[in-house]
């Protein structure tokens, strides 16, 4: 039992570090309800008391706020808020096997509620949100792939003196056709193949068909084959590298990836994929300096480029460099809804609710079909303590196709 109470009292010790729920000088009570009509138990005398304890803490009155902390207890004993915030009261006051006890049992209520108050830290606060900026692992798509063929083809074959129109033809054909129809084409590739065997370029572009097309070993032969032709294929070692990554192989990703930068300094997608494995290597520092070289070579990927920076900054702990870098972003693309999205999601983890609030409601504004931002929007209301307002959000999220575990509902909307 003694080592049960030392683990929960540790865990509280992160609590009152981290929980945005408890942020001082954060939280503004007349706010953050005026936006829809309360849930049952807010109705009655144990949300008074809630809040009242709440305000009574913030002015560091803590016989008041355990007082009133108590009463909404009393009130209603299936709240798990209500214990949340009378651990933190208790804690502050010194009662830390009782605060325990508390935690203890909010957790009971309500098993999400040690991630959303931030019991568990700012891991658990990332494992609830919406967080993860899948759209900023950018990856060359068919059409940027295709021109950079088209390109390399004419530049090459300029230098050499030599045309052949049935590649170009070929190129501009993929460009028109729906991915599913690739594979159709894959005779034509394999005729000019034959016609020019030594011509890295042709199973260069077969290799990337198939990767497209998922059809990994054969990707996998065909690029291997056009590294041997030429070595200094980019898109082969890219390609092969998005190969590795699907199976699993970091080490061998990089080491392709590498090989590729070697070749072509100036192609920004190989610095995003790059930084993208690093980050999930753990190596967040050598992820930031290919995030630089992007925003000096690619004026089309910058705002990716700051997001996506200043979340290695945040991983590193270096809250301030990451709010700087989505700020820089923000200022340079204001019409952006993701940037409010991603600057949210860090004030939250920064302890910020009340500015998490602001910049989620700016993405709705700007985007009122952005479903991620109506969920994380509910989370932060749900931490303030304003469960009818987020139990809208969370409706509006899941009408907009949001996908969210059924518990969000069940614990927090339902009384």
């Amino acid at each position: 039992m003694k080592n049960y109470i030392v683990i929960v009292t540790a865990l509280l010790m992160i609590f009152l570090q981290n929980s945005p729920l408890f942020s001082q000088g954060r939280l503004d009570l007349n706010t953050v309800w005026h936006d829809s009509s309360p849930p049952n138990f807010e109705q009655g005398r144990a949300f008074t008391h809630l809040v009242n304890a709440r305000l009574a803490l913030r002015n560091m009155d803590y016989e008041t706020a355990l007082v009133h902390a108590d009463n909404a207890v009393a009130q209603n004993q299936g709240i798990a808020e209500s214990y949340m915030v009378r651990a933190e009261i208790r804690h502050r006051m010194g009662m830390v096997a009782e605060a325990a006890e508390d935690i203890t049992i909010a957790q009971r209520l309500n098993p999400l509620a040690t991630d959303i108050y931030g019991v568990n830290g700012s891991g658990g606060i990332i494992n609830t949100i919406y967080f993860q900026p899948k759209e900023f692992i950018i990856q060359a798509n068919p059409e940027e792939s295709l021109e950079y063929y088209k390109r390399k083809y004419l530049l090459l074959k300029k230098d050499q003196g030599e045309s052949h129109p049935e590649f170009i033809a070929l190129v501009n054909k993929l460009l028109i056709s729906d991915v599913e129809e690739w594979v159709d084409m894959i005779p034509r590739l394999n005729s000019l193949i034959i016609q020019y065997p030594q011509w890295p370029e042709l199973y260069d572009l077969k290799g990337w068909i198939f990767t497209e097309l998922g059809l990994w070993e054969e990707a996998l032969d065909a690029l291997s084959k056009s590294v041997s032709v030429e070595p200094r294929q980019p898109f082969s070692w890219y390609n092969l590298a998005r190969y590795h990554l699907n199976d699993e192989n970091q080490e061998m990703a990089l080491k392709h990836l590498n090989a590729a930068i070697s070749i072509d300094e100036e192609l920004s997608i190989l610095y995003f994929t790059r930084a993208a494995l690093l980050k999930k290597m753990g190596d967040n520092k050598a992820a930031i300096k290919d995030y630089d070289k992007i925003i000096a070579i690619d004026e089309w990927h910058i705002p990716e480029s700051y997001v996506n920076r200043g979340l290695a900054h945040k991983a590193t702990g270096n809250y301030v460099d990451a709010l700087n870098d989505i700020n820089m972003a923000i200022e340079l693309f204001p019409d952006l809804p993701f940037l409010y999205k991603n600057r949210g999601n860090l004030y939250l983890v920064m302890g910020m609710p009340q500015e998490a609030l602001i910049d989620y409601s700016e993405a709705i504004n700007i985007d009122d079909s952005f479903a991620e931002a109506y969920f994380n929007r509910a989370i932060v209301k749900i931490i303030l303590l304003n469960n009818a307002s987020a139990c809208g959000d969370l409706n509006t999220a899941k009408s907009l196709g949001f996908d969210f575990e059924e518990e969000f509902e069940s614990y927090f909307c339902i009384r």
